[in-house]
């Protein structure tokens, strides 16, 4: 029988030990190897959160900071930095989710099976012609 700390095998391995294990535990630990690389049944796609990190900067912090300077520089410390937030706020929103669901989007298509035409509904529906 494999004890975790063995790199050699994987920790379920024998059938004694895979009797009382649900399939889906079973399924997850076929999956990866013992060095926990993929066996190359799931594609790897990640989030690039540093993308969406770059935008949130851009968007809303760097116009905050900006916005703090001149506020301190001109001494009107609470205005310019609060009309900075009000207009940058709704600004780096927009852009920061439009990011994040375009990265759904590239996990999406990279993770779930095409759906064949058939399914579509709407696919089998005859044309109508009109004649007259």
């Amino acid at each position: 029988v494999p004890k975790f700390g063995d790199r050699d095998r994987p920790v379920i391995h024998s059938r004694r030990f895979r009797r009382g294990v649900p399939r889906s535990v079973l399924r997850l630990a076929d999956l990866h190897n013992t060095q926990g690389r993929t066996t190359g049944r799931m594609p790897k796609t990640r989030v690039h959160v540093g993308r969406m990190s770059l935008v949130l900067l851009v968007t809303l912090i760097m116009p905050l900071i900006i916005g703090g300077l001149v506020d301190v520089l001109a001494e009107t410390f609470p205005w310019v930095t609060t009309g900075f937030a009000i207009v940058s706020l709704p600004i780096a929103a927009f852009f920061v989710v439009r990011q994040g669901l375009a990265e759904m989007n590239q996990v999406i298509d990279a993770n779930a099976p095409a759906a064949p035409a058939d399914s579509l509904p709407g696919a089998s529906l005859p044309t109508q012609s009109r004649q007259g």
